[in-house]
């Protein structure tokens, strides 16, 4: 790292390596690359800050690659700048991370960058009983605007417990800046059995969110507030996501408070499987929803009251194409944890090509194009039909050539 200089490419070959920290910027359209050139390049010793790999007030940098283990820190951190003054153009790749002592990845004012690809899991194990007040990935602070977090499954470790929030964003005011964090894109994500929310975001708006899988964990699928950002949340972009809540959680899909509105909400399967909460839960009733999957119950009001679908329609002059269903009408097998549409799923053909002049997702969570059929299907999944059914054809026999 010492001797790198913008363009370079710094190759890690097979091997278990101490972490390192990275204080040297590359340049726009020069980045320096740090890059795993085989499938076993493990960091499993703390560098000197403590991490796998520490960013320090770096721009233009690319990690690709490692697996960082058994860290007493985070895998990745990228610390020292500023709100004003944030980290740009870094990407994070093709990372495995597991059993960090702390957060999987700390990514404190970290702007128009990607993070993209990544597989973390038990992490916060300093945190007896085990990761509860740390995140998969954590987007702290203002500054962190317009990064994309795309691809990346955060998943149950059979033996560790799991973190608190998979994906944890927090805008911040004390730090500095504005207190908000915008132009976030997060789609294609899987967020598996997190103790708390799949999202966890405070001071968020006028970000994209599609194409994420949320199941299995403890509280909300989205959840969107204000305590430490300056703001609620406000013109957000939901659609095409799957969200499916456990029975036993006191929990929504979607729930927003602390509400500026300005939302747009669709094609999206919204279930909790259990009695109660439920499936949208807004508090500001300035928002366009529709043709989304439920169950029945919803809260225009920030949960004070819950009431059915029907006399959500009613009240709040959304959701017309809107219906309610279940798991076990709408997926392939979801008690094995298989999301994907079932043949003849009322999510198939459900959907609509855009709402409020916003464009549905071209591609859906595996990157099948959509539609397949004469609409968009709801839901991260898109349906494809095999030969005009999901049954192969009989091998036809008795034939010879002559």
């Amino acid at each position: 790292m010492n001797a790198a200089q913008p363009g370079d490419v710094i190759s890690v070959f097979d091997g278990t390596y101490q972490g390192c920290k990275v204080g040297k910027s590359g340049s726009a359209g020069k980045p320096i690359r740090i890059k795993a050139e085989g499938a076993n390049v493990v960091i499993d010793r703390d560098g000197s800050a403590g991490d796998g790999i520490c960013l320090s007030n770096v721009s233009h940098i690319v990690i690709d690659g490692f697996i960082i283990q058994d860290v007493s820190g985070r895998c990745i951190s990228a610390h020292d700048a500023s709100p004003t003054n944030p980290m740009v153009n870094v990407t994070i790749q093709n990372v495995t991370c597991r059993r960090s002592g702390l957060d999987g990845f700390y990514l404190s004012e970290l702007s128009s960058s990607v993070i993209q690809d990544n597989y973390i899991s038990a992490t916060g194990l300093k945190d007896s009983p085990g990761g509860l007040s740390a995140h998969g990935i954590y987007l702290a602070n203002a500054g962190s605007k317009n990064t994309t977090i795309r691809n990346n499954t955060l998943t149950r470790d059979p033996v560790y417990p799991n973190y608190s929030d998979c994906l944890h964003i927090n805008g911040d005011v004390t730090v500095g800046g504005d207190g908000i964090i915008s132009g976030l894109l997060i789609e294609a994500n899987e967020f598996v059995g997190c103790y708390n929310n799949g999202m966890n975001m405070d001071g968020v708006q006028s970000s994209v969110i599609r194409n994420n899988l949320v199941y299995g964990g403890g509280r909300h699928g989205v959840r969107v507030y204000q305590i430490d950002g300056a703001q609620g949340p406000k013109n957000l972009q939901v659609y095409n996501n799957t969200f499916v809540i456990p029975a036993g959680t006191d929990s929504w899909a979607i729930k927003l408070t602390e509400d500026a509105g300005g939302h747009t909400i669709f094609n999206n399967i919204l279930l909790n499987e259990g009695s109660t909460g439920g499936s949208l839960c807004v508090s500001n009733n300035t928002f366009f929803s529709n043709n989304n999957i439920t169950v029945n119950r919803m809260s225009r009001d920030g949960e004070n009251t819950v009431i059915s679908l029907s006399a959500w329609k009613s009240q709040t002059s959304q959701d017309a194409n809107s219906v309610t269903s279940s798991s076990s009408a709408l997926f392939v097998d979801s008690g094995s944890e298989n999301f994907e549409l079932k043949l003849d799923s009322p999510a198939i053909n459900a959907g609509r090509p855009s709402l409020n002049s916003i464009g549905a997702a071209a591609q859906d969570v595996i990157k099948t194009i959509r539609p397949q059929g004469a609409e968009w299907d709801i839901g991260a999944y898109e349906f494809v039909e095999v030969l005009g059914d999901t049954i192969p054809p009989v091998t036809p026999s008795g034939f010879r050539l002559k």
